[in-house]
């Protein structure tokens, strides 16, 4: 996948981790934080200050399986679905975070 990206021109991120414990971990998520952030104000967007983001963990808790939720996830899941949405069930915190970043620019931009 990386090849045909390299060669379609598709710009692309290779990120290494030395060893998977808690410390590298916790800078990964920092740097998706960080990047979610700053993309944000490179597209114009506050990711800090959007209408979007109560939604976002709303939707978030459903598809996490909170009790109480389970037709807004089916209902959710159905739409990741219809719009070919790749989504990971029970998906860690750093898919959380990419998660929110396309929520919180997708609602941004509209």
């Amino acid at each position: 996948t990386l090849l045909a990206h390299v060669d379609d021109g598709v710009p692309n991120l290779v990120l290494n981790i030395p060893e998977l414990n808690a410390f590298t971990m916790g800078k990964l998520i920092y740097f998706f934080e960080k990047a979610c952030g700053i993309s944000g104000y490179l597209l114009g967007v506050n990711p800090f200050d959007q209408p979007g983001v109560e939604e976002y963990k709303k939707n978030m808790f459903a598809l996490l399986g909170k009790k109480g939720m389970k037709n807004l996830e089916k209902h959710l899941l159905n739409v990741l679905i219809a719009n070919k949405i790749i989504y990971i069930g029970g998906c860690s915190k750093i898919c959380n975070i990419l998660f929110f970043c396309y929520t919180v620019i997708r609602n941004g931009r509209n």
